[in-house]
């Protein structure tokens, strides 16, 4: 059974995670987590929680367009000034 980005969120709570912008609510099934290197070729599916290391802030810009691309329903960095600024 799968949850949903708002139980997982609702799970791990604050001061864990911080929800900075969800395109497609709260409601959107997660599937899966997978840990994604930013050295590595992307590999993110429709579901997945991306857990995005190796990068932070800008650095992990373009793991997390491509994960955003691939329907992942969520994507997790250590933040980073440039990248919360952003959003």
């Amino acid at each position: 059974m799968s949850e949903t980005l708002r139980q997982v969120l609702a799970t791990l709570g604050d001061p864990l995670v911080s929800l900075l912008t969800a395109p497609a609510g709260l409601a959107v099934e997660v599937r899966d987590v997978v840990i994604h290197d930013v050295s590595d070729p992307p590999d993110a599916h429709r579901g997945d929680l991306v857990l995005i290391i190796g990068g932070r802030g800008r650095a992990a810009e373009a793991a997390v367009r491509a994960a955003a691309q691939a329907g992942a329903a969520a994507v997790a960095v250590k933040s980073g000034t440039e990248l919360v600024e952003q959003a």
